[in-house]
């Protein structure tokens, strides 16, 4: 968990506690399907996220935004019962 490293103008998910089975990336949205149905990921985002699990919006429970060790933007997901994962720009 190294998110200081990552560029600073990029999308990265840099920490899943699943196998990430695909992933897409654009400006504005991120979209991924994990192998397991629970777990826990960690994104470098240069937008404010809404998150979506299996279209729907996930509990806010589940997400949280902001601050990881000194770096700003990071979206930490606790996902449970889903796999497909859409952040989109708010």
């Amino acid at each position: 968990d190294l998110p200081e490293m990552l560029p600073e103008n990029e999308n990265h998910l840099f920490y899943s506690s699943s196998v990430i089975t695909d992933i897409s990336y654009a400006p504005d949205r991120i979209e991924y399907q994990t192998f397991n149905a629970g777990g826990s990921e960690r994104l470098k985002l240069i937008f404010e996220p809404v998150v979506f699990a299996d279209g729907k919006p996930l509990d806010h429970s589940q997400w949280k935004f902001g601050r990881f060790h000194g770096v700003p933007g990071v979206l930490h997901l606790n996902r449970t019962r889903t796999k497909h994962i859409l952040i989109k720009e708010r």
